[in-house]
């Protein structure tokens, strides 16, 4: 098969082959982009939050929750319980929004002294 003008048939190759190398490369940073969102201390500081709520609200009175502060979503440097919030800093982070519990029971945040690597959380009775 020949082609009658040559000159053209290479210019549409070549902007198909640059529109394919433009394309790859957008793609290749929309890629990388959700790979740093997901791993961020941030999305790791939600997930930590929303587990921890859910266990809280789940939980009833007797219920004690041990957090590790070394997990594998980082060290928990702070672990506030406000508001029926739960407020959970990982390492550097200065701020938290909370994620909400709504549990009936009274939970409170008890310090360890034999174990300073931990954290409980206790779910009791509400007094009337």
């Amino acid at each position: 098969m020949r082609f009658k003008n040559k000159k053209a048939t290479f210019d549409v190759i070549k902007d198909a082959v640059l529109q394919i190398v433009i394309v790859g490369l957008i793609f290749a940073i929309f890629l990388i982009g959700i790979s740093l969102q997901t791993h961020s201390f941030n999305v790791k500081q939600q997930i930590l939050q929303k587990q921890t709520a859910l266990m809280i609200d789940s939980g009833f009175p007797g219920n004690e929750i041990i957090i590790n502060k070394k997990n594998r979503n980082g060290y928990i440097s702070e672990l506030r319980l406000e508001e029926n919030k739960i407020f959970i800093l990982l390492e550097t982070q200065k701020h938290s929004e909370g994620y909400p519990y709504f549990s009936e029971h009274l939970v409170e945040l008890v310090e360890l002294e034999d174990k300073p690597d931990y954290y409980l959380i206790k779910i009791s009775k509400k007094q009337k």
